[in-house]
Order: structure tokens, then sequence, then C-alpha cells
């Protein structure tokens, strides 16, 4: 796992069934997302070096509770500050995290289909009526972009100021937290489109 686990994926808009049971096949294909998407994703932000020693205090994959003796920077990156609501974070009793929301969307679009001997496939278990995806994938996805950068596609950023137009939200996106704080080195991140209802 890398910065976030398994518990973030109980809360009803990211759910994933048959992950606590026994030789999970989900529990092992979410493990490997968590940890490929998770690190792409901070290659969106971070530079190199930052990544770097970031990780160099998580504790077998994960931020620790304890703080003692990691910069100030990384605790308020993964924690949040002001209103930043955090890399993770927990909303009464549910973890979020815009990486579980980043994370999901993969996992919703490899569930769509799977490889066997005839090429891509789509099962149905019986008795199920198939429903069309596309509207929960592309939801996630949105949901995704305007915690990492605003609200909407009126997003402008230059080396020194971003102005994500956040005004239906109280919370700060990531992007704005990073470039209200110019500790943070990545002043060229990668900027994400919003997708529609018909997956464009």
């Amino acid at each position: 796992m890398y910065i976030i686990n398994d518990s973030y994926f109980q809360h009803p808009s990211r759910v994933i069934p048959n992950l606590n049971e026994a030789d999970s096949k989900t529990f092992s294909s979410l493990e490997l997302l968590i940890d490929e998407n998770c690190r792409l994703l901070l290659r969106m932000f971070l530079t190199n070096a930052e990544i770097t020693e970031l990780e160099s205090y998580l504790v077998n994959g994960i931020f620790p509770v304890v703080t003692t003796g990691i910069p100030q920077k990384w605790i308020d990156l993964v924690n949040g500050k002001g209103n930043w609501k955090g890399l993770i974070y927990s909303l009464g009793t549910a973890k979020q995290s815009l990486l579980a929301d980043y994370v999901y969307y993969f996992f919703l679009v490899d569930e769509v289909s799977y490889m066997a001997g005839v090429g891509d496939v789509k099962a149905l278990p019986k008795g199920a009526t198939g429903v069309n995806p596309t509207q929960r994938i592309v939801r996630v996805w949105n949901e995704f972009v305007r915690e990492y950068q605003g609200a909407n596609d009126y997003f402008y950023h230059s080396h020194t100021t971003i102005f994500d137009f956040n005004d239906e939200f109280e919370n700060d996106s990531l992007l704005k937290f990073i470039y209200d704080n110019p500790i943070y080195l990545n002043r060229n991140p990668k900027i994400f489109e919003f997708q529609n209802q018909i997956g464009i």
C-alpha cells in the first residue's frame, strides 16, 4: 500500500465489494492499483527529489500518525493545512482521499471488462442486468479533478499564481495549496480535463 490502503474504499461512493474475503483477488488488484497510481499521481505535482524525501518518512508505505521528526511541509501536504483538507482526511468515520478517488477511477475502468482467451470480455452474473458504467466512472473522475485542481474548467496558473475559481467549494484544491506554498518546487504540475457523461 502507498499512503492509502483498502480502508479508503469502504465509503458508499467508493465501495469495492469482496475486499475482505479470504484470498481475495480483488484485494490484490486494489493493492497493485494503489501502489502504481498513487506514485504516478505524486509525479504529477511533486519533483522526483520531493517524492524521494516524502517516501523516506513513510512506514510500510503509510504516512505515520505520529509525525515527530517529519518536516512540516509533508505533514501539511498529507494531513492538510488551512483550507486544504490534505491528501488523506476523515469525514466522521469515513476515510477520504483524492488519491483514493484517482485509484478508484482506474479500478472501475479495469472492472468494466477483462481479457479472456477470446479477447476482451465482460462478465455478467446469472440473473443480473448489465448497466452502462460510464456515468459512475465520469462522476468519480470529475470528483478527483475538482479536488486536484478546482471546481471547473476555468483553471489558470503561472509560475507564481494559481486561481481555481473554486467558489462552490470552501476547500482549496491540491494545486492551489501547492502554488500558495512555494516550498513545493514543481511549478508546472499536470492539469487534467473534466469528462462528460458520454465519456469524452
